[in-house]
């Protein structure tokens, strides 16, 4: 089995990372109105 390269990131990378404006999540945002979760 082939080893997958791991990176490293200083803490100071990591801190502004997750200061961002966009943490790497996900939006979705719906092109419908929806009233409840199951819509």
């Amino acid at each position: 089995m082939k080893k997958t390269k791991i990176d490293h990131y200083t803490d100071k990378e990591a801190l502004d990372f997750h200061n961002s404006n966009k943490s790497g999540k996900i939006e979705i945002i719906s092109s419908k109105p929806m009233i409840t979760k199951r819509d």
